[in-house]
């Protein structure tokens, strides 16, 4: 065995807005990834993972334009970042993952080295300080099913290798896998039942890595791009693309077998996936996210802002969700996030300019006063909807024209609402609450 020891963002929230001129109303969209960018970090970054310990606190990787390898930190939803390390050598930083609040650790390689040269850095403090060992072979991906026990793999010449560690990254162990497949990914449910993506074959231990077992998927015409996660202890997924189509194979029990469970042909080429539960899943490729509701069956575009073009600005590279409903993206230069679940917000719109609808405070910290002016109707409700479009307060008033909503249990952030009187929609607004 070989040993190796450790020595202001623009955020964008235009709208779409079709306008439907049917009664007296229009529908306005507001696509629900919303796409922040790095001014604040120097040479246009190529970001291309990232990690979330929670819906707030976040690190992503890649590299900036000359190359050297950078690791960037929010702790605001990506609203902000802050660089916290920048390699002096030539990296791409391929994977990164958030262990703890304190530990963190990234893997990358030299793009102009062949297979020949990568790294893993480690923080125990959050970025403050990193230590970095080099390795003789490109390093592809990196995972924590403890805190202690983590596995690596990479490539050199053709040939996998698997690397783990016991002890929190402080040491490295070389195992042989008894395989020379090229390594993509790996993936542990715990720290001993474990697989790793090779060139179209999926390899299972469950035994820390001493021993594998190997499940061909059968391409024949395989490109050597593909993802692995799992949803749960028994629940796997698999997307390999080959020449014409993206292949998603299945597992419901614990990797044991795999079956071809759907062909994706509007799709043929994915960086990443996840799955926050066993049925709701993304996956992230060339321009492009889509979401499947039914455990991978069907899936569905999804779209960003600006809506100047709708779809996703270049490749999105890694994808990592913290719920069903928080999501966040990244790729070349670009970052996205959703929090609720990429789902299109649909508000309707008042056209109809004779009516006055003023909200006032707003932004509001403890309550406003919604009022309609210039003409008095019966029987008024009001809904308010929050950034999820989930209705979470509705309010009724008779012969009066004004709502007064005060915050109570209210959460701080962005609100719509809706009036509608006798029936018939009078009008929409935004609230903020801090």
């Amino acid at each position: 065995m070989k040993t190796n020891t450790l020595s202001q963002i623009y955020l964008d929230n235009k709208k779409i807005i079709i306008t439907f001129f049917l009664l007296f109303f229009s529908i306005t969209t507001f696509s629900q990834w919303q796409t922040i960018y790095y001014p604040t970090i120097t040479n246009f970054p190529g970001i291309f993972t990232l990690s979330f310990l929670d819906s707030n606190i976040g690190m992503a990787a890649g590299s900036e334009n000359n190359n050297r390898g950078l690791i960037i930190r929010t702790y605001d939803s990506g609203n902000t970042w802050d660089t916290t390390l920048i390699f002096n050598d030539t990296i791409n930083f391929n994977k990164i993952i958030i262990i703890d609040s304190s530990t963190v650790f990234a893997v990358g390689s030299n793009p102009f080295a062949g297979q020949n040269e990568g790294v893993i850095v480690r923080s125990l403090d959050f970025g403050q300080t990193w230590n970095t060992i080099l390795f003789p072979k490109q390093m592809n991906s990196i995972d924590f099913p403890s805190h202690d026990i983590g596995y690596a793999v990479g490539n050199v010449v053709g040939s996998g290798s698997l690397y783990k560690t016991v002890n929190c990254g402080s040491n490295w162990t070389e195992i042989n896998t008894g395989f020379t497949d090229m390594f993509y990914s790996a993936k542990f449910i715990n720290d001993t039942v474990g697989f790793i993506l090779g060139y179209a074959a999926i390899y299972k231990t469950i035994d820390g890595g001493n021993l594998w077992t190997m499940n061909d998927l059968g391409m024949s015409n395989y490109l050597g791009t593909g993802c692995l996660t799992f949803s749960s202890d028994n629940i796997g997924y698999c997307f390999c693309s080959d020449a014409d189509s993206l292949r998603l194979f299945k597992t419901t029990d614990c990797g044991n077998t795999w079956h071809l469970h759907s062909i994706h042909a509007s799709f043929n080429y994915s960086y990443s996936m996840a799955f926050p539960d066993d049925t709701i899943g993304y996956i992230a490729g060339f321009f492009n996210i889509e979401k499947t509701t039914d455990g991978g069956l069907t899936w569905s575009q999804q779209t960003s802002s600006p809506p100047s073009w709708g779809h996703f600005y270049d490749s999105v590279t890694d994808i990592c969700c913290i719920s069903r409903d928080t999501c966040f993206a990244v790729g070349p230069g670009q970052f996205y996030k959703t929090f609720n679940g990429g789902n299109s917000l649909f508000i309707a719109e008042n056209i109809n300019k004779s009516y006055n609808i003023t909200a006032f405070p707003n932004p509001f910290s403890e309550y406003t006063n919604i009022k309609i002016e210039t003409k008095s109707f019966d029987n008024c409700k009001l809904f308010l909807y929050n950034s999820k479009g989930q209705i979470v307060l509705q309010m009724t008033c008779n012969n009066e024209n004004n709502f007064k909503i005060y915050k109570k249990d209210l959460n701080n952030g962005v609100y719509f609402f809706q009036i509608m009187c006798n029936s018939d929609l009078i009008g929409k607004g935004k609230l903020i609450i801090k």
